[in-house]
């Protein structure tokens, strides 16, 4: 569910920050996506559980906003990034994100 609503939010950042234009079909896809993830979250917790003072339901809202903006937000600044620079080469840029790319596969290995 997770990975369904940040290709959303990624879509409205994108819309939002880059400017970018999407055809009617990709809106038509973004809207039946959004559909689907509200159709398969209707099954939720019942009413009046609680955790930590909040309602479930509100405490879950707020992570799963903060889950999905924060590594949306970073994936489209990293586009932006790289596209807003046009006079450096592309092989140039590949070898500046080279080490981001080995420490992110590194940090999963067991210690």
């Amino acid at each position: 569910m997770l990975s369904n609503l940040k290709v959303l939010v990624i879509a409205v950042l994108l819309k939002l920050i880059m400017r970018r234009r999407f055809s009617v079909i990709q809106w038509e896809a973004l809207a039946l996506l959004l559909i689907g993830i509200s159709v398969n979250q209707l099954r939720s917790l019942p009413e009046g559980t609680t955790a930590m003072g909040l309602p479930v339901a509100t405490g879950a809202y707020i992570y799963t906003l903060i889950f999905v903006t924060v590594p949306s937000l970073a994936s489209v600044y990293n586009e932006y990034a790289l596209k807003s620079q046009y006079d450096t080469s592309i092989y140039l840029q590949v070898i500046w994100l080279r080490p981001f790319i080995l420490n992110q596969g590194t940090s999963y290995l067991p210690m």
